[in-house]
């Protein structure tokens, strides 16, 4: 114990004497240091080697835990970077197989509750570790450089599948490792000329952090995606350091504010102040706005209110893969083909003809009518792999006419409209 003590006590002492800057040359210098410890009884058989890669693995975690800290070993460590390594390995062999899977949520106009774009979302099942969210394999790719391959993977196969959904808008999040590559836009300009994708419909979505730790790269990189037609959403605002005159620095065609600040919006009068605030900002700044984690009716009443654009979230559906997606489509009559110049079926008959005339009327990129989606019925899971119902609906404003929809192919989701004359109606 008295040995552990004063290994602890030194080490203390000459991280602030690191602290301490220092004159070489014409320059002053600052420099500091992490430090790792690990121990071992007489007896009990630990080589010195052994030791020393303990010492080492304590020390990473210092660096990872803010550097300038003092770690001692401890067995989760090598249990945390045993399960690290063992993703990252399996990540190789997805990437070299393209065993990722890309789902995608519903965008919706908040106040109409129309169907204007999807989000495309990472999804990984691993064949030993199982079903790995985003949230823990995407800062490894970060770390092992594996996250440029894998986001090309998703922006490639969002936008072959997106491009019969027109006119969806299709957004996609690209980590702020790929960011700092200088080819980032190049690369985003080659898939979209392999795949056919038009970057009016192509929204990336960055975070903040990107842009506060490295401004100037930042803002290079946005102006080149820009000038390739593709606009730019801040993400999780909210949560970070994001200013009024950060905002300005650089050139956002939309706010995406945080799921935590939406779901604060349901009972806290502060939150929805927030909220209010942030909207505010981005209309002077001519931006969008759109709410993410919108889960019940009161919060979407309350975004509303604020003035929010679009919002997704569970409330109206959850990620469903795009074969399904695209059935539901075909389901509403949203071919998911290129249409024929100046054709835009909709079913068949005057039905069919007055849903197109109601697109028209919408007057807006991205709006699909009045027709919306909302999730399965209550006590429904939507992951339980239950097939959509099928129904009838009013679709017609002069007749009330019903149309029959026909089946949803994907699952857990049904959807609703309206026409001019006629309330909600679910299908």
């Amino acid at each position: 114990e008295n040995a552990i003590a004063l290994l602890e006590a030194q080490s203390l002492q000459l991280l602030e004497r690191l602290r301490q800057p220092f004159r070489l040359d014409e320059r002053t210098l600052c420099i500091g240091a992490s430090v790792g410890h690990a121990f071992a009884v007489q007896g009990t058989g630990i080589a010195p080697i052994e030791l020393l890669r303990r010492a080492d693995v304590a020390m990473y975690a210092a660096k990872r835990s803010g550097r300038m800290r003092i770690v001692r070993y401890d067995t989760v460590l090598d249990a945390a970077q045993t399960a690290k390594h063992q993703i990252e390995s399996e990540l190789r062999i997805a990437i070299a197989a393209g065993d990722f899977n890309v789902v995608y949520q519903p965008l919706l106009a908040a106040d109409r509750v129309t169907l204007t774009g999807v989000e495309a979302l990472i999804r990984w099942v691993s064949p030993t570790l199982g079903a790995i969210p985003p949230e823990r394999f995407v800062p490894i790719a970060e770390e092992t450089g594996l996250i440029d391959r894998i986001g090309l993977f998703v922006l490639d196969r969002a936008c072959r599948d997106a491009a019969a959904w027109a006119p969806l808008r299709l957004a996609v999040n690209v980590s702020a490792a790929q960011l700092r590559n200088p080819e980032f836009p190049e690369q985003l300009g080659a898939v979209l000329r392999t795949t056919g994708f038009s970057p009016g419909r192509l929204e990336i979505e960055i975070t903040e952090t990107y842009l506060v730790r490295e401004a100037e790269t930042a803002r290079e990189v946005l102006n080149a995606i820009h000038a390739l037609g593709v606009t730019v959403s801040l993400d999780d605002f909210g949560t970070g350091f994001a200013s009024i005159g950060f905002l300005r620095q650089f050139t956002f065609d939309k706010l995406k504010i945080d799921r935590s600040l939406v779901a604060d919006a349901e009972h806290s009068a502060s939150a929805r102040a927030m909220v209010q605030a942030s909207v505010a900002v981005a209309r002077a700044l001519d931006m969008s706005v759109t709410a993410e984690g919108v889960e019940t009716a009161l919060v979407r009443n309350h975004l509303v209110e604020a003035g929010v654009h679009w919002a997704q979230g569970w409330l109206f559906s959850p990620a469903v893969p795009g074969p399904a997606l695209a059935g539901a489509l075909r389901g509403l009559g949203i071919t998911t083909e290129a249409p024929a110049r100046g054709r835009r079926g909709c079913g068949r008959g005057r039905g069919a003809r007055s849903a197109a005339r109601g697109r028209r009327r919408a007057g807006r990129a991205g709006a699909l009518g009045r027709t919306g989606v909302r999730p399965a019925r209550p006590g429904a899971d939507p992951r339980s792999g239950a097939a959509g119902r099928c129904g009838s609906g009013f679709i017609g404003p002069s007749r009330a006419r019903k149309i029959r929809l026909g089946a949803l192919e994907h699952r857990g989701l049904h959807f609703w409209g309206r026409s001019s004359r006629l309330p909600w109606k679910e299908y």
